[in-house]
């Protein structure tokens, strides 16, 4: 009886400690949302848009020193879900930021360890990415999955113009994403430097479309290319 009641105990402390690890997965898992914006919007808000090549990858604990995975699993949790991923670029053009960072330099890049916590994993080495992100009060530059990055290759050329000149000369403007939480058409007529932007149905208008500001009333509106007219459509 006394062999079935230590054996009972071993198993509830074996299910408390699998609940417990289970929810610390789920924690890292589960957690990462994003909003979705207009890459205009994400240019706008963000403190530095660089294009930049990716070399290496390196793991840093909240101290700065790097760690491989293998003495990482061996720290408490807490330090396990605060580590980082550090991507180091070689920045070949920056388009935002240019009073801290400088082609031909190289940088390193903060985003989370972990999927759930929003970090990048992603980023295929020795190809141009264009890569958005924050300049935080300490100094380091950090971006997440929600921090617009795509590679240069696959952007259209409407969206290279962006980044070269038209994002940054109409940041007056405001691209609102719309149908979540508001209907779309709304804003516009509320505030004349809004361009409404539904996500459910804005494919073209990412690829094609920049709200630019009108000279006549200083009010913005979305300019496309006249060729797209049939893939770009009034979002009133």
């Amino acid at each position: 009886m006394k062999e079935l009641s230590n054996l009972w105990k071993m198993w509830t402390i074996y299910q408390c400690a699998l609940i417990l690890m289970l929810q610390g997965i789920y924690e890292v898992l589960a957690d990462c949302t994003c909003f979705p914006k207009h890459p205009q919007q994400h240019f706008c808000e963000s403190d530095f848009v660089i294009k930049a090549t990716a070399k290496a990858l390196d793991i840093a604990l909240p101290n700065d020193s790097n760690i491989t995975y293998a003495q990482l699993m061996d720290l408490p949790t807490e330090v396990i879900n605060s580590a980082n991923k550090v991507w180091k670029l070689k920045i070949s053009h920056v388009f935002k930021g240019k009073s801290f960072l400088f082609p031909g330099i190289s940088v390193q890049v903060y985003t989370p360890l972990f999927d759930g916590r929003c970090g990048v994993n992603h980023i295929q080495e020795n190809k141009p990415y264009v890569i958005m992100g924050n300049l935080e009060t300490d100094g380091k530059l950090t971006f997440d999955f929600c921090n617009w990055h795509r590679k240069w290759e696959e952007l259209t050329a409407r969206q290279k113009k962006g980044f070269r000149n038209t994002y940054k000369d109409n940041c007056s403007c405001h691209v609102h994403t719309c149908g979540i939480g508001s209907i779309c058409g709304e804003r516009e007529k509320q505030f004349v430097n809004n361009c409404d932007w539904d996500p459910f149905n804005g494919a073209c208008y990412n690829k094609h479309a920049t709200c630019v500001l009108r000279r006549k009333d200083k009010g913005c509106e979305w300019n496309y290319p006249i060729d797209q007219k049939d893939c770009v459509f009034p979002m009133r």
